[in-house]
């Protein structure tokens, strides 16, 4: 029986040892990787784990991410708006290109930020407001391509896209909010600005119109084409106002809800941290219809912005906004000015909408489809496309 014991205690030996000496044959980078590599693997796992957890604890990533939204992405609609008049304003009273660049540089759109901020004080208990500020984005950058070269004017509708709201990023923040994660926030800050100054053009051209000179006028020919003008106006701001609430609702709102969803799973390591946030900006940016797949829609909706600007341009040129002007020179450049442009607004928008349907219906996008339903609620735009 001892015999016996012996023989099985030594067989297992005997095979390890025949095992060791087989593995030792290997190449030294099987070995290697057959000793290390699960060591390695844990030991990175829980180096990512420890990276995100002092992102999202210590840091506060998800707080920046919401004072991104915020200030970059016009959340804070009291502050914007107060810094939108104060800038509008400003460019639209400049006569020369040397007011208008004075406008437009750093120094001077970072005091109209502290003026905003001043008139909103409770922003300036927010702990990340100091990391906000204005800037200049040099001819280089894709925001001002293709028309880097232009040169704008005070009227011209794209003379902001060299501005945009910038957020200080320092380390480790910046290995999730990356450069390229802050060209996407001004290129949204940058559309979502001009919106506000189309809007702001067409108050502009109800201040002009409402003038009980024109309005009260004795010649119902002066009457008329006010009324007509008014009614034109008040097309594009319903135009424009779809858009807006558009973007704040369908897309702001909802990429946000969706980024939050994202953020409360499991995240492993940095690189699904920055992953999240990369596709919630690219998810912002083609619903905007920002992105190269949806540039018609973009292409049309830009040719109704200028179309908006060049009725202001006719009203400045006509003398309406002008008190001395006489109601019939005022009603002369009225006829002129909505002769031409109502238009090409009605075809540039029905062109709009027939571009969008189509993109809609080859590639379902609820997005788009969100879009339309806004504009043709009443079916006022289909039934003029299909007649």
């Amino acid at each position: 029986g001892g015999a016996h014991d012996d023989s099985a205690t030594t067989r297992p030996n005997e095979e390890y040892m025949a095992s060791a000496v087989a593995e030792l044959e290997l190449p030294l980078p099987v070995l290697l990787r057959r000793s290390l590599d699960a060591i390695v693997r844990e030991q990175c796992m829980l180096v990512n784990r420890t990276a995100v957890h002092f992102l999202l604890q210590h840091n506060d990533v998800m707080q920046h991410f919401v004072a991104l939204r915020r200030y970059l992405l016009m959340g804070a609609g009291d502050l914007m708006s107060s810094i939108g008049e104060r800038l509008f304003r400003s460019i639209s009273a400049a006569t020369s290109g040397d007011e208008l660049e004075y406008c437009l540089a750093s120094p001077e759109l970072n005091r109209v930020l502290q003026a905003s901020l001043e008139l909103c004080p409770h922003y300036l208990r927010d702990p990340y407001i100091s990391r906000i500020r204005f800037v200049v984005v040099p001819a280089s950058s894709p925001l001002l391509e293709p028309r880097a070269r232009e040169v704008f004017t005070s009227e011209s509708l794209d003379v902001l896209d060299c501005v945009s709201l910038d957020y200080v990023v320092q380390f480790p923040l910046n290995l999730i909010i990356t450069p390229d994660a802050l060209v996407i926030y001004r290129e949204v800050f940058s559309y979502m600005l001009r919106i506000r100054r189309v809007l702001w053009v067409l108050a502009s051209i109800w201040e002009f119109l409402d003038d009980p000179a024109l309005l009260r006028s004795r010649d119902r020919e002066v009457r008329d084409a006010v009324r007509h003008l008014c009614a034109l106006r008040h097309k594009m701001r319903h135009f424009v106002g779809v858009i807006q609430v558009y973007v704040c609702s369908q897309v702001l709102d909802v990429s946000w809800s969706e980024f939050q969803q994202c953020m409360h799973g499991e995240i492993e390591d940095l690189d699904a941290l920055r992953r999240n946030h990369m596709r919630y900006l690219a998810r912002l940016r083609g619903r905007c219809l920002l992105s190269a797949e949806r540039r018609p829609i973009m292409a049309a909706i830009e040719r109704v912005f200028k179309l908006i600007f060049d009725l202001r341009l006719q009203l400045l040129i006509g003398g309406v906004a002008r008190s001395t002007a006489s109601a019939l020179e005022r009603v002369t450049f009225v006829r002129r000015a909505q002769a031409g442009i109502e238009r090409r607004f009605d075809e540039t928008v029905q062109f709009m909408f027939k571009v969008a349907s189509s993109m809609s219906s080859r590639h379902f996008d609820p997005h788009v489809e969100e879009l339309l339903l806004r504009f043709d609620f009443n079916h006022y735009y289909s039934k003029a496309v299909a007649s």
